[in-house]
């Protein structure tokens, strides 16, 4: 009899025997190497996959505070213009009451 499966993170097989009458038997535990590579695999992939999102989360984050820093920028020099307009129709205002 053999029965595949995880113990503790590793693939094993059981072989042995059970006598289902006096339920008794005889078994070990051996590595599976295949399961263990098709396990391996799919951990590969998924790690690849992991990589590959980690990368697309930080390139969306640096684009985004890229865009929030340009903004800022643009919200200052508007600001800057906005101040030195007022201060302009200030003086002409001035300028005006006293003639």
């Amino acid at each position: 009899m053999r029965s595949r499966f995880i113990m503790n993170g590793v693939c094993t097989q059981w072989k042995g025997w059970i006598n289902l009458e006096k339920l008794e038997g005889a078994g070990a535990l051996e590595y599976d190497e295949e399961r263990g590579a098709i396990e391996e695999k799919i951990l590969k992939e998924q790690m690849e996959r992991y990589v590959s999102r980690m990368k697309e989360f930080e390139e969306r984050q640096r684009f985004f505070k890229e865009a929030q820093e340009r903004q800022a920028k643009i919200e200052s020099e508007v600001s800057v213009i906005h101040r030195h307009c007022i201060l302009t129709c200030r003086r002409n205002i001035r300028v005006r009451s006293v003639k």
